[in-house]
């Protein structure tokens, strides 16, 4: 009787499980009813996990899915990981959407880390698709310039001068970390006029919205994390004389002011140079565009990224004509700022007349902080460390380098890697400088040479401003510097054109 028993029982529960099996995988409406369970049983676990962990797990949940589907195509497409470190270099760190993203995942989110992870995950799909010719394009000065400052910043992990090792984490990504990572990858992924015409597209097209959010703050006023931002951090800063200093979508005024200043040169480069009347046209009002937001933006040292830029560009087209026709005006505007008082009435002009005025209050004030730091640093060859100079080391140490204003870029360097690290430094940025300037120099192809100087003159107009600003070293303009040195010191690989005595005869038909 038993042994009965068991065999009819072991007979009936797979025949159950068959049933209740087909009747949600066969039948339409079991399987609306298993997708409605499911769901229901997924919202009491979301609802639990926000209950315990409140809006900024709520946000991470949200944003994970896509985050993740993201990381996956920077590692199958690695230029994806570059040019979408582009984008958010250039929005990402506005107030507003800044802001806006901190009320979504939590204050406490740090939105360095978006980059982080674009970079660590494109550099590993480099490693894992590269090809074994790829690799060969590694062979370069480029990269063994930008591996030595980065072991160099490593080591300064263990500078004996450093009080903490906290602010190193932060500060050598924007040192070297982001550099290294982002050059690697450009010179494997960024190999074809493709990738070049798709990176200056969404520069500019990024410049224009941030020019045009400028004009925005000008006319129409600032959003409320704007506002706010302006009324309990930067009033002293960027109201100067009761007018407001423009920052679009940038940290600050200073680095909207040199954003604005390079896609100026290089739409003014690309107009002068442009045969096609209509294209000319288009370069020639994103020139007008981008020059009144850099003129909004209020700030001097930028000045010099257009005086210098333009320099090396009349040097470029080796054409006396063209470089004696340039240099007249570049005297004449020159000479209109310095020595006369034309539209003085006019904020702007008045900023930009005292970048050129020795016995500015704010240049004399700059040049008595570098003697003081000398005197710091006389006995400190290889600086303070990472991060603890500036207000980013205030919270470590009241010393000289941290209570008067660093300002400059290249004081930076100097204060926190030393005059070793500041060496290193300058002779890696102008070696890339000299490597690109001989490459684009020799450039047949008009149109390619054109874009090439547009993107090598805005290089060195920002190293010549950088000594007035930390502009370098912020985002967007170092992630446009990063990109913009692997395409001009790899410019002849991009020539299709042959040298004049390679071409061949051509005969009249």
């Amino acid at each position: 009787m038993t042994g009965f028993v068991k065999e009819r029982l072991a007979g009936s529960i797979p025949d159950t499980m068959s049933v209740i099996t087909h009747y949600f995988t066969e039948n339409r409406s079991g399987r609306l009813l298993l997708a409605l369970l499911g769901c229901l049983l997924a919202a009491l676990v979301l609802g639990f996990i926000i209950a315990k962990g409140g809006i900024a797990v709520a946000g991470l949940l949200i944003v994970a899915p896509p985050a993740l589907l993201f990381l996956s195509f920077c590692f199958n497409q690695p230029k994806v990981g570059i040019f979408s470190c582009l984008i958010l270099s250039l929005f990402l760190f506005s107030h507003s959407i800044g802001d806006m993203i901190a009320k979504i995942v939590g204050p406490s989110f740090q939105l360095g880390l978006l980059l982080d992870g674009c970079l660590l995950v494109s550099l590993l799909g480099v490693l894992f698709t590269a090809k074994a010719e790829d690799w060969q394009r590694l062979n370069n000065p480029v990269i063994y310039l930008l591996l030595l400052w980065l072991l160099y910043t490593i080591l300064e992990l263990f500078n004996p001068m450093s009080i903490s090792r906290e602010p190193w984490f932060v500060a050598v990504r924007g040192f070297s970390l982001y550099w290294f990572e982002l050059t690697v990858i450009g010179f494997i992924v960024l190999k074809r006029e493709s990738d070049l015409r798709l990176f200056v597209n969404i520069w500019m097209i990024g410049c224009m919205i941030m020019a045009l959010w400028s004009f925005k703050q000008q006319y129409m006023g600032l959003t409320n994390e704007e506002q706010f931002w302006m009324d309990n951090i930067a009033f002293s800063t960027h109201i100067i004389n009761g007018v407001m200093r423009c920052f679009g979508m940038c940290p600050d005024a200073g680095q909207f002011g040199a954003v604005m200043a390079q896609a100026t040169l290089f739409a003014m480069i690309r107009m002068l140079d442009e045969p096609s009347k209509l294209r000319k046209i288009g370069y020639g009002i994103m020139t007008l565009v981008f020059f009144w937001g850099f003129a909004i933006a209020g700030s001097r040292g930028p000045l010099a990224v257009l005086g210098a830029g333009f320099a090396v560009y009349l040097v470029l087209k080796r054409n006396i004509v063209v470089l004696v026709v340039g240099g007249t005006v570049g005297a004449m505007a020159f000479g209109f700022l310095k020595y006369t008082t034309i539209l003085q009435a006019n904020s702007q002009v008045q900023r930009l007349r005292s970048a050129l005025d020795p016995e500015d209050p704010s240049l004399q004030l700059r040049l008595s902080n570098q003697r003081l730091f000398a005197d710091f640093l006389s006995t400190r060859p290889f600086g303070v460390g990472l991060g603890l100079a500036g207000d980013s080391g205030k919270k470590y140490w009241q010393v000289v380098v941290t209570t008067q204003g660093i300002d400059s870029w290249y004081v930076k360097i100097w204060v926190e890697t030393g005059v070793i690290g500041l060496v290193i430094h300058v002779i890696g940025i102008l070696t890339f400088f000299v490597l690109g300037f001989r490459k684009v120099f020799y450039i047949h192809d008009p149109h390619l040479r054109s874009v090439m100087s547009g993107l090598l003159c805005g290089y060195f107009g920002i190293l010549v401003a950088n000594y007035g600003n930390q502009i370098m070293g912020q985002k967007p303009t170092c992630f446009i510097i990063y990109i913009s040195i692997i395409f001009f010191v790899q410019a002849d690989q991009f020539d299709k054109v042959p040298p004049p005595a390679q071409q061949p005869n051509r005969t009249l038909p």
